[in-house]
């Protein structure tokens, strides 16, 4: 690897710029892309770019080992698994005065010199590599100075202020504080020499860490009380040698030479937890076709050696999927089972298997069948070899859970264990009341003869319904347990458009039937109420209500009408008609459309869903007729009065009948119409567009 010395000042350009950060493995943020652009970039004397794979393996108290990936940037990539895990040897890895040993900063300014972003370089504690600082320190509230010689003296940096209310003088006063703040010195050569950062809560002091050498970690209670729950501590080199965590220890050993570390984990009594060791280029075993662990249910398998190819696991294991290793980088393992024998064979291949076919070990494992039965159920007369019960056949089926293995019988629960790595199904048949349970085995997938089924007739369940339904606490207007679709306006019952699952309340019966209150996927505004059986999936009846609009309030000159409600669609006025006399209300997400028909002198209003224009409700407002009309009703039409009834002959369209206030007093439709009035008056006879008056003795 390059080793820059006594590198400062300034570089020129962007390619110079971009070349130089490429060494250091940085992501170049996209200023750095701008033309002309410069940097300031201090380097310690040092400071070594260091590009080589950091692997880790980690032992348990045993020795065996557990663990094995790459260390890349403060995650730990695992091999087997290929997922990440964070790393726990250091507590802070990512604040400065914890987790590195030295910090540098690089400014990339324009041609001007104006600043266009800032970037912090440091060198890891645990592994000894240059890399970016992680984002924390790039929050854009911090400041920093430096020493004559351009490195690095101090950085001080702080979470953004946010707005506290603060109890003070007999009222609440809102202070403003940072969520956290922190400062780091640092010495000449970049090594930190102090380091405080405090976390506040509810404007108050929560969290400290201070030090370098001697680095405490507090917390505060409400009182003001703190308790030191962490500590570190390094050589004269600035290495991390020791880091206790709530009494436990994690000590570290840096060897140069082998470029090796290696940490120990001690638990409160100082007996070995676990033990990590960082190697640098190859790892254990590189591309050999070795295992490096084999576990049986997390567990390390003790008399396990990469060299030993027989194991008998048929007393501590009964699933081979249960079985975990480690192999090598570089190597591939091919796992196979004989369902037969029982015999599970892993055939690891090293790195070079495609030149050399012998480089290839087997491990052969036995293990034991795994068994499919209901091993115990707390009934008289169980046994897992009897598989048809009628014990039940009196009580009804109410439910059962397939992770704890249990049912219900009524008001009863008989909770049931099966084999070690088995599976458990119910089903339940509304027809016939039957319950089975059925057993699969571990190995069900490559054996599917490994499988037993139990019955137990239970009582059918018959006449299940609602008993009824409630929205808003309020009856549902037409309910009937043997009615399955509703259709209502939410307003009428106190609510907005917008039914939540609290809105609704219902009544089942049998009562333990099992009630569920979801959205219907295939109608917008609808609620789907099923009855079922739990965990069954048989479902014995489901209720629908679909939301319909409408409106809210209704008003004439500025006043609410005195008859209004949602679920009534006409209204008379004593006005003559007038668009601003007319005033409404719709709940959010409702949308409306107005007309007026001159011929009937009736305002219509339509509202309907914003998204679902399917279903539209009309309201219906008829105004007092206006003077000066025809008196005419077409030259088909007979018009005539007997006994207090108004008769039309002869009308093709329909027929509207007001009063001299305007209030509508009858309508009709035919050939023949006779529509009968309550008093003797003047009456307006309304047939399309044409309207004759009549006076009735």
């Amino acid at each position: 690897m390059e080793q820059l010395r006594q590198l400062g000042g300034r570089l020129l350009g962007k390619k110079r710029v971009a070349v130089f950060l490429g060494l250091l493995g940085l992501c170049c943020p996209s200023s750095l892309w701008a033309e002309k652009l410069d940097t300031t970039f201090v380097l310690d004397i040092d400071m070594t770019i260091d590009m080589t794979p950091c692997y880790y393996t980690k032992y348990n108290g045993s020795g065996q080992i557990v663990d094995y990936g790459i260390y890349w940037q403060g995650v730990l990539e695992n091999n087997l698994f290929d997922n990440y895990h964070q790393s726990c040897v250091n507590a802070y890895y990512r604040f400065p005065g914890g987790g590195y040993s030295r910090i540098n900063i690089g400014i990339v300014t324009n041609e001007e010199g104006f600043p266009l972003d800032t970037l912090f370089y440091a060198c890891d504690r645990v592994t000894k590599q240059w890399r970016e600082v992680p984002s924390l320190l790039k929050d854009p509230q911090y400041s920093y100075e430096f020493y004559d010689n351009g490195m690095l003296r101090g950085l001080y940096y702080y979470g953004k202020y946010r707005d506290y209310q603060v109890f003070s003088d007999d009222e609440w006063v809102t202070e403003q504080v940072p969520s956290w703040m922190a400062y780091i010195t640092y010495s000449k050569n970049g090594y930190p020499s102090k380091f405080l950062h405090e976390t506040y809560s509810a404007g108050g002091l929560y969290h400290v860490k201070i030090g370098v050498d001697s680095h405490e970690e507090l917390n505060f209670d409400t009182w003001g009380n703190y308790s030191i729950w962490n500590s570190t501590t390094y050589d004269e080199r600035h290495n991390l040698i020791q880091t206790v965590y709530e009494n436990n220890v994690c000590t570290h050993a840096y060897d140069s030479l082998d470029r090796r570390i290696k940490t120990v984990n001690y638990d409160a009594g100082y007996n070995v937890t676990d033990s990590v060791i960082y190697t640098y280029g190859h790892p254990l075993y590189w591309g050999k076709p070795y295992l490096l662990s084999l576990r049986v249910d997390g567990h390390p398998i003790q008399d396990f050696a990469p060299d030993k190819f027989q194991y008998d696991l048929s007393d501590s294991i009964t699933y081979y999927n249960d079985i975990y290793y480690i192999a090598p980088y570089g190597s591939s393992v091919e796992q196979s089972y004989d369902k037969k024998t029982n015999i599970m064979t892993l055939t690891v291949k090293g790195a070079n298997y495609g030149r050399d076919s012998t480089a290839v070990s087997q491990y052969v494992l036995t293990v034991k069948k795994p068994e499919s039965y209901i091993t115990a159920l707390n009934i008289d007369g169980f046994s897992p070899e009897k598989y048809h019960y009628d014990n039940f056949n009196q009580a009804y089926y109410c439910g059962g859970d397939y992770y704890y293995h249990y049912v219900r019988m009524g008001s009863a629960r008989y909770d049931y264990k099966i084999s070690k790595y088995a599976k458990s199904f119910h089903t339940y048949d509304i027809e016939t009341g039957i319950l089975t349970i059925t057993v699969k085995g571990a190995d069900y997938c490559e054996d599917s003869t490994n499988v037993h089924t139990y019955t137990f007739p239970t009582r059918r369940i018959e006449n299940v319904h609602l008993n009824s339904i409630k929205i808003n606490e309020k009856e549902l207007e037409g309910f009937s347990p043997d009615k399955f679709y509703y259709e209502f306006i939410p307003e009428y019952y106190g609510i907005s458009s917008d039914v939540s699952y609290s809105d609704i309340y219902v009544n089942q019966y049998p009562n333990f039937i099992e009630v569920s209150e979801e959205r219907d996927p295939q109608s917008l505004h609808t609620f789907a109420i099923y009855l079922y059986v739990e965990e069954t999936y048989n479902t014995f009846a489901s209720y629908h209500l679909r939301f319909l609009p409408g409106i809210r309030e209704l008003l004439v000159d500025g006043v609410s009408l005195s008859d209004f409600s949602v679920n009534k669609y006409e209204y008379e006025v004593p006005v003559n008609y007038s668009r601003e006399r007319v005033t409404y209300q719709v709940s959010e997400g409702i949308d409306s459309k107005e007309s007026f028909d001159a011929s009937t002198n009736m305002l219509t209003l339509s509202v309907f869903f914003a998204d679902d224009s399917t279903k539209t409700t009309k309201y219906h407002i008829h105004f007092r007729p206006i003077d000066g009309v025809d008196d005419f009703l077409g030259d088909q039409v007979k018009l005539y009065v007997t006994d207090k009834t108004i008769c039309i002959d002869g009308a093709t369209a329909p027929i509207y009948v007001y009063n001299i206030l305007g209030t509508l007093v009858g309508t009709g439709q035919g050939e023949e119409i006779r529509i009968p009035v309550p008093q003797a008056g003047v009456y307006v006879v309304r047939s399309g567009e044409k309207a004759a008056k009549v006076v009735v003795k």
